[in-house]
């Protein structure tokens, strides 16, 4: 410090901390299968991202909204401060969910200049998985954050009977008999599912949050984003 050495004769070294910006990408699943339920999948994803994005820029931090679809892309500015959440807010509104999804391909398409955190909110109904994104953004030094959303429809099944199931991505139909021991398979496949996706967050050191799309927002924000710090990080 020599300004102090000027004023004082004695050598000093000046210590501070600097306080950095945090960088955070919101990775948004735009495919058709995000466009299911009561409520529907997107519009709880889209009110998810856009809270989060307040909390960030809350925070004096900068965030990113992407649209994954296909094997696309579509990366917003990076936006900070709080007069970013107007304009952010009508980003979102004007997203629209069509197609199908390569979680895999569209997250890799992201070019990173430094560290960060990386949310991914989808349904995960993705037959490639998400380990080589996961790998790739570990590798960009990024701390992973995996927010799955379903509707109620799709863990709580009602009803029995024959019944036509649509593909709402490839839109392929299926005739299916419903009955307790279809019922019970496709509830082993479903926690067979999440389980894959819990412990992949445990080999990789990440974050795996299941929400289900009826879910109130607010308590879902406190109980597993605020109350556990993920947003307030640096």
């Amino acid at each position: 410090d020599w300004g102090a050495y000027g004023r004082l004769d004695k050598l000093y070294i000046k210590q501070f901390m600097e306080e950095k910006e945090g960088i955070f990408q919101i990775f948004i699943d735009t495919s058709k299968s995000m466009d299911f339920g009561e409520p529907k999948k997107s519009r709880t994803a889209l009110q998810l991202a856009g809270a989060l994005a307040y909390l960030v820029l809350n925070n004096l931090d900068r965030v990113y909204i992407s649209e994954m679809q296909e094997t696309n892309l579509t990366s917003g500015k990076g936006r900070a401060g709080k007069q970013a959440f107007q304009p952010i807010m009508q980003e979102l509104s004007r997203i629209q969910f069509d197609g199908g999804t390569s979680l895999n391909q569209a997250i890799m398409k992201r070019q990173y200049q430094g560290s960060g955190v990386s949310i991914i909110i989808s349904d995960f109904l993705d037959s490639h998985g998400i380990e080589a994104a996961v790998k790739y953004l570990l590798y960009k030094k990024q701390q992973v954050i995996l927010i799955q959303v379903l509707a109620r429809q799709e863990v709580e099944i009602d009803g029995e009977g024959a019944v036509n199931l649509l593909d709402m991505e490839t839109g392929e139909e299926v005739r299916l008999s419903l009955n307790r021991a279809t019922i019970t398979q496709y509830e082993k496949a479903l926690a067979a599912m999440t389980n894959s996706l819990s412990q992949l967050a445990r080999r990789y050191q990440m974050t795996y949050i299941r929400m289900i799309a009826d879910e109130p927002m607010e308590k879902f924000l406190f109980d597993n984003v605020c109350n556990q710090g993920i947003i307030i990080r640096k």
